[in-house]
């Protein structure tokens, strides 16, 4: 296409013809004419091919699914991103543009099989996570995708856990810090509600709650012990507007630390507004 255009312009290695006689000029003149003409017509096609395979960003694409949105789309929960049940549904799409959770940062909600080949996607209850899994050296989230349904609507958030592998080795006797993460975005707590389950089966009465600013770095001072249930909640107050951020989804985790592995009874996302 570049030649195209360049044979209708003038350019330093390209001799125009001698202009000797009116007719000349006429001739050269129509050729000067349709060349430049179809010069414009290649950069428009040329625009406009880029246009219809350009892909759109995650802003672009919630930004329509919000206007769009019917009462299917309105419910307010996960978006099943990593479940192959839901690989065609709209929101999942629209979750996967960018790839969010690239990165050895992320870790996934999967289960190796016995023959150690490959894997399936194991969501709560019993879900066994952390990168004292593969022995990894550095904390990783668990994500789950909250669906743009929940717009202007409080929806709680809550994890059941307890440590089963503390990665003594590396990490000594403790403390040990895991469980919900809280990020720095507006709509976000500033804290949330660890309480006690106890260390027998999952369903205990709750006790000895605490108010903690818990991340990864353990700052907060709400320790877990090895072997116990813990129940973690916090309080998502989504914005109206709709996606919340032009950066990606809104994607609550669970972090856990170094060499550490969790049992996971129960991850939720519940409007209560």
């Amino acid at each position: 296409r570049e030649r195209l255009v360049d044979q209708g312009q003038d350019h330093p290695h390209h001799r125009q013809p001698a202009q000797t006689a009116p007719t000349n000029e006429r001739k050269d003149m129509k050729t000067t004419a349709l060349a430049v003409g179809l010069a414009v017509a290649l950069a428009v096609a040329t625009v406009s091919t880029c246009q219809a395979e350009k892909e759109e960003t995650y802003l672009e694409a919630a930004t329509h699914f919000c206007k769009t949105m019917t009462n299917n789309n309105k419910q307010c929960g996960w978006v099943g991103v990593e479940d192959p049940r839901y690989q065609n549904d709209r929101e999942v799409k629209i979750d996967q543009i960018g790839c969010p959770d690239c990165g050895t940062v992320w870790g996934g909600w999967y289960e190796e099989n016995e023959a150690g080949t490959g894997g399936s996607v194991k969501y709560p209850p019993n879900a066994i996570i952390g990168p004292g899994i593969n022995g990894a050296g550095y904390f990783q989230f668990f994500p789950r995708y909250l669906s743009l349904g929940c717009r202007g609507k409080k929806v709680e958030v809550q994890a059941v856990y307890k440590l089963i592998d503390a990665g003594e080795e590396q990490n000594g006797s403790g403390p040990y810090y895991a469980g919900l993460s809280l990020d720095g975005d507006s709509w976000s707590p500033q804290n949330l509600t660890r309480c006690s389950l106890g260390s027998g089966p999952v369903g205990n009465t709750l006790s000895d709650c605490r108010e903690c600013q818990q991340n990864a770095s353990g700052e907060g001072d709400c320790p877990i012990e090895k072997d116990t249930w813990y129940q973690d909640t916090m309080i998502l107050d989504m914005p109206e507007q709709c996606p919340p951020s032009p950066d990606g989804p809104v994607m609550p985790s669970i972090f856990v630390n170094p060499y550490q592995t969790l049992n996971v009874s129960a991850f939720t996302a519940t409007p209560i507004t």
